[in-house]
């Protein structure tokens, strides 16, 4: 584990211990961090989707840690969480993701690929990775397993999911500088990479998701022709992510019973109208605000009419109770 709460733990049981820190920089740089942390007895654990420090099986609160960062800079042991063993961590984790999901994960280095039409930087903050992963799991356990295994299909290469820093288009002329993330259909895989350094992470999973179910069910000839039915007569999307000042229909800027759209957004291609309605289904667990308009409720159903109708199993999941 790389950051702060590792740094920290092996402070304070250094500390406890008597032993001299002032040239540890120095003595510790090329360490087994594995070793030292068998040697120290300090243990790992997720306890309700939080990392949890164990020093000799005895947990260790935060206060505790903060004080050891206080008795030592971090960066004086900043070397140690270079080590290669930390690997073995970070595989541990993806293994674990791919064996309950049957999803492909993608942190640090590995998460940067050619990507298409963009570009991601890499983010190699582990604490924040995995408080990121508990995140994108709170969303993924709302699907059945099926769905994932799906994907696999027809010589397909499965959900990839890319854990980055800041994303930015090839063309900046029609895109978003600095969007939150992006997902494709890619060399046979369906390919979701997300910024994690922004906020919302769970309601953009849950926006890239119908992304992805949308590139699915494409590829077995559904294409949601009745969406446009539930629009406006007359209506048109701005085909272009450089509009930004349509609101008309939208929330707060009509009565409720002329709302057809979540925001400006919603307005651009007919793909991110559905994702914000779905974000606004698969984010929340107690009935969603979508409800109270209802021609967005009536796009809620629609989507859950056409995805349960090629995975029924995600009736029995929470997936939709925000509107059921």
């Amino acid at each position: 584990l790389h950051g702060g709460n590792l740094y920290r733990a092996i402070v304070y049981s250094l500390l406890k211990s008597g032993i001299d820190l002032s040239n540890l920089k120095q003595n510790m740089s090329h360490v087994d961090i594995k070793s030292i942390m068998e040697k120290l007895k300090i243990t790992i654990a997720i306890e309700n989707r939080q990392t949890a420090i164990y020093i000799d099986g005895q947990k260790i609160d935060e206060e505790k840690l903060q004080s050891a960062q206080s008795s030592l800079a971090v960066s004086e042991i900043g070397t140690i969480a270079n080590n290669d063993k930390l690997y073995e961590f970070g595989r541990k984790i993806i293994d674990q993701f791919k064996e309950k999901y049957n999803v492909n994960l993608y942190i640090k280095d590995s998460a940067i690929i050619k990507f298409p039409d963009f570009l991601a930087k890499e983010y190699d903050d582990s604490e924040d990775i995995y408080s990121s992963i508990n995140k994108i799991e709170s969303i993924l356990d709302k699907f059945p397993k099926d769905f994932f295994d799906s994907l696999y299909e027809d010589d397909d290469k499965g959900l990839n999911i890319y854990l980055t820093g800041e994303l930015r288009p090839m063309d900046v002329k029609s895109q978003y500088t600095t969007p939150a993330a992006y997902t494709s259909y890619y060399k046979n895989m369906y390919l979701i990479a997300m910024d994690i350094t922004q906020s919302g992470l769970e309601a953009n999973t849950c926006h890239e998701l119908m992304h992805s179910i949308e590139n699915k069910l494409n590829n077995m000839g559904e294409y949601f022709t009745d969406w446009y039915k539930l629009n406006p007569k007359k209506y048109d999307y701005s085909y272009s992510y450089k509009v930004v000042n349509r609101l008309e229909y939208t929330i707060g800027e009509t009565n409720d019973d002329n709302v057809y759209f979540v925001d400006y957004y919603s307005h651009t291609y007919p793909t991110e109208d559905k994702a914000r309605v779905f974000e606004n289904v698969c984010n929340y667990d107690v009935p969603s605000s979508i409800k109270n308009y209802k021609h967005l409720l009536d796009k809620a159903n629609y989507l859950k009419e056409i995805i349960t109708k090629y995975y029924p199993s995600m009736n029995e999941t929470t997936l939709f109770n925000s509107i059921n």
